[in-house]
């Protein structure tokens, strides 16, 4: 299930119409994170230590869209009266309970 919610993540990633804004946020703090590196050691390899803190950031941003989307799952199937699960069953074509 991971991998189809992995997959859901990237395709909501290439349609989401903040991206650019959320990149953005992303490349500075990158730029930020570079500098202070810069100045802490001596960087001979700056585009791959930058490749690695981007795909840190891709990660951090995925696992949190993971998680966020186990919660939402969760607290749709608590039902809470909607008929949740119903409406799940007779969408896969099972029999009501």
């Amino acid at each position: 299930m991971k991998d189809e919610v992995y997959r859901l993540f990237d395709s909501m990633v290439e349609n989401f119409s903040n991206q650019e804004f959320e990149n953005q946020v992303i490349d500075e703090e990158v730029e930020r994170q570079m500098t202070e590196l810069k100045e802490m050691f001596e960087i001979s390899d700056q585009e791959a230590v930058q490749d690695r803190l981007f795909e840190v950031a891709h990660t951090a941003k995925r696992e949190g869209f993971v998680m966020g989307f186990r919660y939402a799952v969760v607290l749709l199937l608590e039902d809470g009266g909607s008929g949740m699960k119903e409406k799940l069953r007779q969408r896969n074509g099972e029999k009501a309970e």
